[in-house]
């Protein structure tokens, strides 16, 4: 009898893989699987946003993203050929502030290497053909090749895409709205009067069309299909990226063509049981703004690190629950923002383009709607609704980080190479705890967080942060986190392993710090 899993993974995309790759650092044993028989080979989803770079950063993989993609610090708008107002991504406060393209098949490529140096593989032409749920497993089986298999596991979690398996089995209605209007996709090859390092979108009386480089002439474009012939050989495209972009070009090849619908749809609840779904098999959104691979990344970082606390601390139930409200609740903000903008850009009456380009130009001149655009693409903004997993002690300044929030970009001083460092690498599979030490801090004010730490072994790495240097834990120069974070004299930020903040206090009361965490893990 084959010995039970901890995870069964069904598909391969970016976002099983994300969830692989957490699993195999947390040490559960799990298999993915995948009903395509090759990787892919087509370069869908090409935007990894900012958020997902740190999340890949915890992962050790974010690096080799980068070296084979095209860094976009800037985006420009243009209503009729002529440029009207610039998005810059400069400026997001981030380790990775800029949107990195990246075709899917690559982004595949570079997970699947890094999770075979874990000894794990793909297990491709696989298909799930069914499953039974009991109190304490599930039985899936599964058909490779005309052979049949079957597999018990402590949890299935369906990563198989917009028309999952898991979710049609499970019954799931996949509520929302497809839009009428056909979009092209076509990745080309044009010479023209534009930066191959930048994102192109042009407004016109005839619709819009986005462009987005891949290499040096080598560029993705998407637009609406508002009428006429749909575009799909050499001279029609040529027509189609004419009438709109209205700039002098060449288009000198077409390497592949498609037509799309775009959908708006989500599930109403994102586990059932031991069964869970992450990504397009639980939300899928219009590709407008690049959001949709990159929320199903945030789906597989928050479930990990929840399913390890089940199996490494025999966390409650509740745990796991508090997964379907957090990431539905940010998946519906997506969509909702997502639906708006591809409205706005479907809009498509010649009297109103003169209104339209002023809007365009004047509206993001206006630093904080910029700075709420670029963060919104980037996923920087994104927070959880209020729940009990979700506490402070203590008065802090409304201006502060709050639980619920992802963890702000902050460095602090090594106490050895005197050298800055990012305070979130000093965790990158557990929690981290910070520890804000007030003046002449004994090591007494310490010892009962350590003992804490003995009865969580694992559960998080503890950084003491100075007002001075010493040979511990690491310096905030001259208070400046300490100021940001709202800390008075001393107090605590526990920040999860997917980034957001958790818990905070005034103070170092490791009694209610402790009662925190036993009511994070058991619901007690």
């Amino acid at each position: 009898m084959n010995k039970k899993l901890d995870v069964l993974i069904i598909g391969a995309g970016p976002t099983g893989l994300t969830l692989a790759l957490a699993l195999s650092r947390y040490g559960l044993s799990f298999r993915i699987v995948e009903r395509a028989s090759g990787p892919s080979v087509v370069s869908k989803a090409i935007g990894i946003q900012a958020r997902s770079l740190e999340l890949f950063a915890r992962l050790g993989v974010a690096e080799d993203l980068m070296e084979n993609a095209i860094k976009i610090n800037q985006g420009n708008l243009y209503v009729n050929g002529a440029w009207q107002a610039k998005l810059d991504f400069t400026d997001l406060n981030t380790p990775f502030p800029f949107v990195t393209l990246l075709p899917q098949s690559e982004t595949e490529r570079i997970l699947e290497a890094r999770l075979a140096t874990y000894g794990h593989i793909v297990e491709r032409d696989t298909e799930l053909t069914g499953f039974a749920q009991f109190p304490t497993f599930v039985t899936a089986t599964l058909q490779h090749k005309g052979e049949t298999e079957t597999v018990d596991a402590s949890f299935i979690i369906g990563a198989d895409g917009a028309n999952s398996f898991v979710r049609r089995e499970l019954g799931l209605p996949f509520s929302g709205k497809s839009f009428k209007e056909s979009w092209a996709l076509a990745d080309i090859e044009v010479d023209w009067p534009l930066s191959s390092e930048e994102v192109h979108i042009f407004f016109s009386d005839h619709g819009v069309i986005e462009s987005f480089p891949l290499q040096s002439n080598l560029f993705r474009i998407t637009g609406n299909l508002t009428s006429g012939p749909v575009p799909t050989d050499h001279k029609a495209i040529d027509d189609f990226l004419q009438n709109r972009a209205k700039v002098p070009f060449e288009l000198k090849k077409v390497h592949w063509y498609s037509m799309f619908r775009v959908h708006n749809r989500i599930i109403e609840k994102f586990g059932h049981h031991r069964i869970y779904l992450i990504g397009d098999a639980a939300h899928i959104n219009s590709p407008v703004g690049g959001q949709g691979m990159n929320t199903g990344i945030a789906d597989a970082m928050n479930l990990a690190w929840k399913l390890w606390c089940v199996h490494q601390f025999k966390a409650s139930f509740p745990l796991l629950d508090s997964y379907s409200v957090e990431r539905r609740e940010a998946a519906q903000g997506i969509l909702r923002s997502t639906n708006l903008a591809t409205e706005l850009l479907q809009i498509n009456i010649p009297f109103l383009l003169p209104l339209q380009e002023k809007v365009i130009r004047n509206s993001l001149k206006i630093a904080p709607l910029h700075h709420f655009v670029t963060n919104r693409i980037a996923q920087l903004n994104s927070h959880y609704p209020a729940s009990l997993t979700f506490v402070t002690q203590g008065h802090f300044s409304p201006l502060t980080p709050k639980p619920g929030e992802p963890m702000p970009y902050s460095e602090v001083v090594h106490p050895r190479t005197k050298k800055n460092e990012l305070l979130l690498r000093r965790a990158d599979r557990n929690f981290l705890l910070l520890l804000f030490l007030p003046k002449n801090a004994t090591d007494d004010l310490l010892e009962p967080f350590k003992e804490l730490a003995y009865t969580y072994p694992d559960l998080f790495e503890t950084v003491p942060i100075h007002q001075s240097l010493k040979e511990d834990g690491v310096v905030d120069q001259g208070g400046e986190l300490a100021r940001r974070f709202g800390i008075k004299q001393s107090g605590l930020y526990l920040i999860r392993p997917d980034g957001y903040i958790a818990y905070r206090q005034q103070g170092l009361k490791s009694k209610s710090f402790a009662r925190y965490v036993e009511r994070l893990l058991y619901a007690r």
